[in-house]
């Protein structure tokens, strides 16, 4: 690249900000750029913004891929640091750089071919993250280093130079981060409406938000296997919920639950229990991978999982002397003492939202009415069914809201809540909504009324508008308070009926099967079917019900269809 160094010399009397700089400051080498090119305009615009702002030259770290783009650094802030990367890898750059140095301000240069192809993996997880970059887009259409091919935001049957059409439709990258950013908006507006009518209507201490798993089948299956569109997904999810509602309320949904035995019902607690106790010391590190063993104890020299054991005997010191809050203040220990160790970094206090308006009502219903996605319907159905009636029931027993036969107060009023949560969740463009194991926290910390629900859903709002604080806190620094509550949850064990080995071992394999298949619904699925078929061994068929010869015949379908 050739410089053409500017004069020194300049008018004394030019403006100056606070720290005595002119804009001239702020210049760099003269543009050797074609004659007419936009890139000398997004210069001249950060000159000027940098000027007003009184930034600090030295303050800032340039950051550029390859391609004309990775000029355009060269010609402002000339006193900055700077560091031209690999093509397309340029948020990786900035990434490393601000975890190394927190002080600086980043700013981020990149094209359109920079980012929206070679690069654009690059490109959303930089969104996801909230990685705190300025980050500028050249965006010109065409690939102007490699004679002039369409460049992939190039517009559909736009035509090049040498007459030629384009051929495919442009990615819209603003509307790709706004919809990374919408649906973050979409998951706490949804899960705080959830909340305030499960908090108001059932009066439970049970939170609502997607779920986990079924983010996964959404996602990784249903998008990325079957090739659906994400609003095709939506429309299939809004049938399955509109299935689940009319079960709930013409008590179908009961009467199967109903059939559930006691002691089953006291596994799914448990169970659910040891779940949450897994999800949290594979979040803590304190177990990991194993190629050999599948699973062993995680390495302790890394700081990570330190916090995490450090954040679980926090809670239990404190909750042996009944100090309230005791999980609140343990998560915060380990929050506050990563920010000072430097393992996660402070990225503001408050933001403004992004527009929920590209996965607002977006919903496919109409193109959901396929035969092919029947299966992917009743998937989202079953699942959903039985993920929550384990956290319903798991949950209610922990918060002694269950009598001696295991039947809760207001359980249909719950149900309903929760059926209902799945409808209006695709209107902001949400997989299932439905109960989340993780509510046991706040049963643990002295939940025992929906005011906890409703004071969750007021919270999911104001998250909203601090999502850079929010996103600070590490799953690591969570991972012991499940593991807690996980322990608090297994006690429920005492109250199984260990004289009936028809109902005691259908009950031990849903409480070791549920964390070992990572599945609420599949771990209930198996213990079951053991259920059923250790009863007709036993010659009780006729105790067997008419709802687990139904349930029976479901799980049995969807182990072999779905």
């Amino acid at each position: 690249m050739t410089y053409i160094t500017k004069p020194s010399n300049y008018h004394p009397r030019l403006k100056k900000n606070k720290l005595g700089l002119t804009r001239r400051d702020y210049e760099g080498p003269i543009s050797t750029l074609c004659a007419g090119c936009g890139h000398d305009s997004i210069s001249a615009a950060i000159v000027e913004a940098c000027f007003e702002l009184n930034v600090a030259a030295h303050q800032v770290a340039k950051l550029s891929g390859i391609g004309c783009s990775s000029k355009t650094p060269g010609y402002f802030l000339k006193q900055s640091h700077g560091f031209n990367s690999v093509h397309g890898r340029m948020p990786s750059i900035a990434t490393g750089a601000s975890l190394a140095n927190h002080e600086l301000t980043y700013l981020g240069v990149s094209g359109d071919g920079d980012t929206a192809s070679i690069g654009i993996g690059q490109f959303v997880h930089a969104v996801r993250r909230q990685l705190n970059v300025i980050y500028i887009i050249e965006n010109n259409g065409t690939y102007g280093l490699t004679k002039g091919q369409f460049s992939a935001t190039n517009d559909l049957e736009s035509k090049s130079k040498y007459g030629e059409d384009n051929l495919f439709p442009p990615i819209d990258l603003v509307g790709m981060a706004l919809n990374l950013g919408a649906s973050f908006v979409g998951t706490c507006l949804a899960a705080s409406l959830a909340c305030i009518i499960m908090g108001m209507y059932s009066n439970w201490p049970v939170s609502l938000a997607p779920g986990m798993g079924l983010n996964a089948f959404f996602t990784y299956t249903v998008v990325g296997e079957m090739g659906y569109s994400w609003e095709v997904a939506l429309g299939a999810v809004f049938l399955a919920g509109v299935l689940f509602f009319i079960m709930s309320v013409t008590s179908l949904r009961r009467w199967m639950l109903d059939s559930i035995p006691l002691n089953l019902r006291i596994a799914m607690g448990a169970g659910v229990g040891l779940f949450i106790g897994f999800i949290g010391l594979k979040n803590g590190g304190i177990i990991a991978a194993n190629n050999a063993t599948f699973l062993s104890l995680g390495d302790f020299t890394n700081p990570e999982t330190l916090l995490a054991a450090l954040g679980f005997l926090v809670i239990c010191s404190l909750s042996v002397r009944n100090v309230p809050g005791a999980i609140l203040v343990g998560v915060l220990v380990v929050t506050l003492s990563s920010v000072f160790l430097g393992l996660i970094e402070y990225r503001g206090l408050v933001s403004m939202p992004p527009s929920i308006a590209p996965t607002f009502m977006k919903m496919d219903i109409l193109g959901a009415f396929d035969i092919a996605m029947l299966s992917v319907v009743m998937s989202f159905l079953f699942v959903n069914l039985f993920d929550t009636a384990g956290t319903l029931l798991g949950v209610a027993t922990r918060a002694k809201i269950t009598d001696e036969f295991g039947n809760a107060k207001n359980f249909d009023k719950a149900l309903k809540a929760d059926s209902s949560s799945s409808i209006f969740g695709t209107f902001f463009g949400c997989s299932p909504v439905t109960s989340y194991v993780e509510s046991s926290a706040g049963v643990e910390a002295g939940g025992r009324t929906g005011l906890t629900t409703v004071v969750v859903g007021l919270l999911f709002l104001v998250a909203i508008f601090f999502s850079p604080l929010a996103a600070i806190v590490p799953a690591y620094a969570t991972a012991g308070a499940l593991i807690y509550v996980s322990i608090l949850m297994m006690s429920g064990m005492e109250k199984l009926n260990w004289s009936d080995s028809t109902e005691l071992l259908p009950a031990l394999i849903i409480i070791v099967m549920i964390p070992l298949t990572f599945s609420i619904a599949n771990g209930i699925a198996l213990g079951f079917l053991a259920y059923v078929v250790l009863k007709i061994s036993n010659g009780e068929i006729k105790n067997i019900s008419s709802g687990a010869w139904f349930l029976t015949a479901v799980f049995v379908s969807k182990f072999l269809f779905l």
